[in-house]
């Protein structure tokens, strides 16, 4: 069966095949694991360990607090809004109160421990921060906060973290939801404690600056103990400059990669120490064992400046401008690597996680937005 024809049985779907990875590797690529290696070559950062449950729980409720008694705090979306009240009452009131206090509930705001934590944090760093929890930073609430990830004070990282689906992935399990099931081996007293880390969250502030720029972004795949590709991280913009350097994009990464991260114990934990009964062991389970590292480039592409972050290869990373199969290293070899960078404009890709909610975009009939109108239509027509 020819490809187009296994594509029109499948009714024109193209199904692609997610990479799984090891619970081992996304432990190591939570903030507070990989941080401590790299730390010369991160943004001055502080980080909040452990959160309290109590914390964790407030963050995963299924709605928006932010204390009133704070004068910065951004306006509260809580159980019941405008589109409930309005199955209820005839007319909307504007004056409406829509907080409504639950007095049954054991996990109305977060902890003042956390609170203060935060707000010192940020004072620390300059009087502004990004806030960054155990695995993701909440850039899918973006359009609450002017679209950036800029804080100055605890209530707007709260709301934030709050608003973000990403931030609930990391912290109802959901991070080790797509992983496999790790090789059975003994493990010694280093596993088992890492295993009982993972129970735990951190909250890390990460200093902001101003002279970063996105196009000086990019993602570095490495599977299987070799880098199989480097990939324009802002798939969104088209930076002509970018077209003529990849060249020196690819030597800058690929030399601080043999000269910083190689080298190190992190990534020997991840792709092992390079002999021959490490590399057995790793293939024996899988052909795609990796991690992808986001970094910063200096503005003529010469150098690393910053590490951002490092994710595990396949699950919820994104493979940008590549494909999962086209990153794949099976014999675990050196290879020839590719850097792919926006050719045209014409070939920016959409953005995939900065969005507003869809019931604010969704204006199908019988959505919340359409049963709004209708009822200001006939309000106004009385």
């Amino acid at each position: 069966m020819s490809a187009e024809e296994e594509e029109e049985e499948m009714g024109g779907n193209v199904v692609v095949e997610v990479p799984q990875t090891s619970r081992k590797i996304v432990f190591a690529c939570r903030y507070d694991q990989w941080h401590t290696h790299f730390k010369r070559w991160t943004f001055p950062s502080v980080t909040i360990s452990p959160l309290l449950d109590s914390d964790v729980l407030f963050l995963l409720k299924d709605e928006v607090r932010v204390e009133e008694k704070n004068k910065a705090a951004m306006p509260a979306r809580t159980r019941v809004d405008v589109y409930d009240r309005l199955a209820i009452d005839s007319a909307f009131d504007e004056d409406d109160e829509l907080f409504i206090t639950d007095t049954n509930d054991t996990n109305k705001s977060p902890s003042e421990s956390l609170l203060t934590a935060i707000a010192k944090a940020i004072k620390q760093l300059g009087g502004s921060a990004h806030p960054k929890l155990t695995w993701s930073a909440p850039t899918d609430a973006i359009w609450l906060t002017q679209f950036s990830t800029k804080c100055l004070n605890a209530d707007e990282v709260m709301l934030l973290l709050q608003s973000s689906d990403r931030v609930a992935h990391d912290l109802d399990g959901s991070a080790y939801a797509c992983c496999r099931e790790d090789e059975d081996e003994d493990e010694d007293e280093d596993e088992d404690k890492e295993r009982h880390q993972q129970e735990f969250h951190s909250l890390t502030l990460r200093k902001h600056s101003v002279s970063l720029e996105l196009s000086r972004e990019f993602r570095v795949f490495v599977v299987n103990g070799t880098i199989t590709g480097v990939s324009q991280r802002d798939v969104t913009s088209f930076y002509p400059f970018l077209v003529n350097e990849k060249s020196k994009i690819g030597w800058t990464i690929e030399r601080f990669w043999k000269d910083e991260i190689r080298p190190s114990a992190w990534h020997r934990k991840i792709c092992g120490d390079g002999s021959v009964a490490s590399t057995e062991k790793r293939n024996a389970f899988s052909n795609k064992n990796g991690y992808c590292m986001d970094v910063v480039l200096s503005n003529d592409n010469e150098k690393v400046r910053f590490i951002i972050d490092f994710n595990p290869f396949g699950g919820a990373t994104l493979p940008l401008l590549f494909s999962y199969d086209e990153l794949s290293n099976d014999d675990g070899n050196e290879i020839a690597f590719e850097v792919r960078v926006v050719e045209t404009q014409g070939k920016v890709l959409p953005s995939k996680g900065f969005g507003v909610p869809f019931d604010l975009v969704d204006t199908s009939e019988h959505s919340a937005i359409a049963e709004f109108i209708k009822k200001q239509q006939e309000k106004q027509h009385q």
